[in-house]
């Protein structure tokens, strides 16, 4: 198979709120938008994210609900400055800020239809976890 692209499809019950979530908070901008549909990216980064109302007709009536389960992850190069600046802006943080062993400084937030957004920073692992790390780039 030779992919082009890839990016996550939301499916949500308001396409316009979770736009704005992810404009106001993670600096991403539409590239196409319509009532039903809204495909947003990064300015300066190869990353996409696309939401969609779960009434769309294209959609078989399995597929029809709210994204549940679904964890996004930011990464960062500040999550303690990141977590000082969302904070103020009265997002609904789900998880504290906190290091993990594993190599992450992190905290979480629930975004609209109840999709979790990590904010994450790459910080040294400890231990064993040094070790699992391969060394392998995209």
């Amino acid at each position: 198979m030779a992919l082009t692209g890839f990016f996550p499809i939301l499916l949500a019950t308001h396409v316009q709120e979770a736009r704005g979530f992810y404009e106001r908070h993670f600096g991403l901008v539409p590239r196409f938008e319509s009532d039903w549909y809204v495909h947003l990216g990064h300015p300066t980064l190869a990353f996409e994210l696309a939401i969609m109302t779960t009434r769309h007709d294209s959609l078989p009536a399995a597929a029809q609900t709210p994204a549940a389960g679904v964890l996004l992850s930011f990464e960062v190069t500040d999550a303690s400055a990141e977590y000082v600046r969302l904070s103020g802006q009265g997002v609904d943080v789900v998880h504290g800020l906190r290091d993990e062993a594993w190599g992450q400084r992190h905290f979480m937030l629930r975004g609209p239809d109840g999709v979790f957004v990590d904010v994450v920073e790459p910080i040294a692992p400890a231990g064993d976890y040094a070790a699992a790390y391969t060394g392998a780039t995209p």
